[in-house]
């Protein structure tokens, strides 16, 4: 009976990671907006309508440009772009706007931004989301599932983990009781 109660525990530690490591869902922009970026190092070039998915470099430079459908005055627009890690990391903000109560300045913005993310997160899919909204005015939201190359150091502690998790179960279960 206890090695039923082992292997449900097991069988539950399992599951939560499994949703604990669920990918993140596909791209999706809203409000009118456009938002595009071309990685600098790969030239590939991704559009936050179409791109569903961007396997990217683990350091570089992404050439962006984005613009939201509202006349080109000083706005009062806040905004955030940000960067979902599983847990326990969560949310990486890379880039706000508005926050500080100053005008952002127009409808349309570009520049380039240089990231170098640590080799422990390669391989991993993260959503990179953003927003822009203004005070009782359009909101526009988008997101897309970026990976970042390489393979994580990380990966190959848990495939060692699992084999001794595996080997630790087998043998759990053919052991035998000895009676005194």
């Amino acid at each position: 009976m206890r090695w039923v109660m082992r292997c449900a525990g097991a069988s539950l530690l399992s599951g939560l990671v499994v949703v604990l490591a669920a990918t993140p869902a596909g791209a999706k922009l809203s409000g009118g907006c456009t938002a595009s970026g071309t990685q600098l190092q790969t030239g590939k070039s991704y559009d936050a309508v179409t791109t569903n998915f961007a396997k990217i470099p683990r350091a570089g430079d992404v050439k962006w440009k984005g613009s939201v459908p509202v006349p080109a005055t000083k706005r009062r627009a806040i905004g955030e772009v940000q960067v979902k890690f599983p847990w326990p990391v969560g949310d990486v903000e890379i880039g706000n706007w508005g926050k500080d109560g100053k005008s952002t300045g127009s409808n349309a913005n570009a520049g380039t931004y240089h990231y170098d993310f640590p080799n422990v997160i390669a391989g991993i899919k993260v959503l990179v989301h953003g927003r822009d909204q203004e005070p009782g005015g359009v909101l526009c939201q988008g997101s897309v599932v970026a990976q970042i190359e390489g393979t994580s150091p990380l990966a190959w502690a848990s495939l060692a983990l699992t084999v001794v998790m595996v080997l630790n179960l087998s043998l759990t279960i053919r052991a035998k009781k000895v009676t005194p």
